[in-house]
């Protein structure tokens, strides 16, 4: 399986997530009393993460505080502080205390809280906990792209083994994917992002989004629908090797059906000439369908072979050149002769491996 990507999160917590300006306290704060002053403007002065976040933590446990008009802006500093400390721990302990600390959180707070979520679970290689906040963004914010992308991304690595579940599991990734490659493909950014900024990024997320259908495609059995999605992503990443494996995969299973139609197509011929020789319109029509799955035959396994061949030009995944050299010997009457060639050819057309 493809492994976790942080992309996504990196991208849209620069344009997203950014924390708003911090306000000075005014005088009808500071005539509230000279504790809630001080505890916000230790955390306002504060350029030290770790302090930082001590001093936030401070101030949202003090029940006197707890109707403060800072404490939003305080927890929000204070998820940030532990995500710039690179405490991904206590990151996602301050976002699961949302109901405790805010309980009136709005859905604009859940969402900046739980996508912050998201990243720090990223970040710490938790695929349940980044599936949680992506489940939780989404159900405050449907359209996110971040949690769009993330998911798509994500459930293909946590199947459950049941196949009903499998099944629901998997049509989630893909109407994630497939709503996440429409905002990508649409002729404007998403909302509140910068056009110039998109316009660098795009390709990236586009790519992503690529590579996440096509491996939902592959597990759904949807080979041709897989090829589609792995070929437009390898438009943008010629040498991403797992991409090329699972195009490799998805082409030797095209092939796989396409030989088992061609030997059934042989024994309707060869059973139709027993019984039908004097029908030559007949065995005419049953000779060229048994040509044109022989050809698709040819043609899936020289794509697959083309495919496992770059992935491991690029010295990719290992499963890859187990894969061509059990298809290039059916090719090549059982030889392993010239396949060193086409690799190094394959590397040379790809600009050398990674």
């Amino acid at each position: 399986m493809r492994t976790m990507s942080c992309l996504g999160i990196s991208f849209l917590l620069g344009l997203g997530l950014a924390m708003p300006g911090l306000a000075m306290p005014g005088l009808a704060t500071q005539a509230n009393g000279a504790v809630e002053y001080n505890a916000y403007m230790d955390f306002f002065n504060e350029t030290d993460q770790v302090k930082r976040a001590a001093a936030a933590e401070k101030f949202v446990a003090d029940p006197g505080l707890k109707d403060s008009e800072y404490r939003t802006n305080v927890y929000r500093g204070l998820i940030l502080a532990y995500l710039n400390a690179k405490n991904w721990t206590k990151a996602m302990e301050t976002v699961d205390k949302i109901g405790t600390v805010v309980p009136t959180a709005d859905a604009k707070l859940k969402a900046f809280v739980y996508e912050n979520g998201m990243a720090a679970a990223q970040q710490a290689n938790s695929v349940p906990k980044t599936l949680d906040y992506g489940d939780k963004l989404l159900a405050v914010d449907p359209p996110n792209l971040n949690a769009q992308i993330t998911m798509a991304n994500l459930i293909p690595s946590a199947l459950p083994a049941a196949e009903p579940a499998r099944k629901a599991a998997l049509e989630k990734a893909l109407d994630l994917g497939s709503k996440a490659k429409t905002q990508i493909l649409a002729p404007n950014p998403p909302a509140g992002v910068d056009a110039g900024q998109w316009k660098q990024v795009k390709p990236e997320l586009e790519y992503q989004v690529q590579s996440s259908l096509g491996l939902v495609y592959y597990l759904r059995t949807e080979y041709d629908k897989s090829v589609e999605s792995y070929t437009e992503a390898l438009k943008l990443n010629p040498k991403d090797a797992a991409n090329l494996y699972y195009l490799g995969l998805d082409y030797q299973s095209l092939a796989i059906a396409a030989q088992k139609a061609t030997l059934a197509a042989i024994d309707e011929e060869n059973k139709a000439k027993k019984e039908h020789r004097d029908d030559q319109v007949m065995l005419d029509e049953l000779g060229a369908k048994r040509s044109a799955f022989q050809d698709e035959f040819n043609d899936k396994a020289e794509k697959a072979i083309d495919a496992f061949a770059r992935s491991v030009a690029v010295g990719g995944v290992n499963e890859a050149r187990g894969q061509l050299e059990k298809l290039y010997k059916v090719k090549n009457n059982d030889s392993l002769n010239g396949l060193d060639q086409l690799i190094n050819q394959k590397k040379s057309q790809l600009g050398g491996a990674q």
